[in-house]
């Protein structure tokens, strides 16, 4: 009814890929870069597709059209980077998200990404810098919060842990998140007891495999090792 409406189909794209419709936006995207060859978005739109079905290759050259026509768009290039980074290139994925942030100072997502990338390259420090950047335009964000505990583990400071672990579970008493912060490092302080408490309120919240862990290694630590089974089992 409006064939004038040029973003229409981005949009429809957009939501079919959010549906997990991946071949039916690929089709439309398809459709949709006939007639607007420079379009970014409709690559970027087309890549994540792809890669939705798995087809990688496909998915990182579009992505990277998507880059080439609009250095700004940001969704294209947060996806880019965690693609390389998933398959193996860290270096320069990492080399995109240290890009967006200087692109975007204020905008939280590549600092997130940042900062878990060197977690996993065991570089709590370097995590910390990226976390408290998202942390200085927001306190109160959750994931950074998390993960900023995360990184204070590992340098071994559950002091530290624990009080962000009380200002989640204060800000986010639906979480399990700050109880499960709180039992992992009273586990590190030799107080299993607590460690206990701690995660079986974390797992009232939500089930997740680290509270079990962390659960099972609190029972065997105070000899409870029937309980603690129990808890590796699941």
């Amino acid at each position: 009814q409006a064939p004038s409406y040029a973003e229409l189909p981005l949009k429809m794209g957009e939501l079919n890929v959010r549906m997990r419709q991946y071949a039916k936006a690929a089709k439309a995207m398809g459709s949709y870069l006939k007639t607007y060859p420079r379009s970014s978005q409709g690559y970027e739109i087309l890549g994540r597709a792809e890669i939705g079905e798995d087809d990688l290759q496909h998915g990182e050259e579009n992505l990277r059209t998507a880059l080439k026509l609009d250095e700004k768009n940001r969704s294209a290039r947060l996806v880019l980077a965690q693609l390389l980074i998933n398959n193996g290139h860290r270096e320069e994925g990492r080399q995109l998200l240290l890009n967006a942030t200087a692109i975007s100072p204020h905008w939280k997502e590549p600092y997130l990404l940042l900062g878990r990338l060197a977690l996993t390259q065991d570089k709590p420090d370097e995590a910390l810098g990226f976390y408290q950047k998202v942390l200085a335009d927001a306190p109160s964000d959750l994931n950074a919060l998390y993960h900023e505990g995360l990184a204070y583990l590992g340098k071994g400071d559950s002091a530290q842990v624990l009080v962000i672990a009380d200002k989640i579970v204060k800000e986010y008493p639906d979480s399990s998140t700050g109880w499960q912060l709180r039992g992992i490092a009273h586990y590190r302080q030799k107080q299993g007891g607590q460690a206990i408490v701690d995660l079986q309120e974390a797992l009232k919240h939500r089930d997740e495999l680290a509270s079990y862990y962390f659960l099972g290694l609190a029972y065997s630590s105070t000899g409870q090792y029937e309980l603690a089974l129990n808890q590796f089992q699941k």
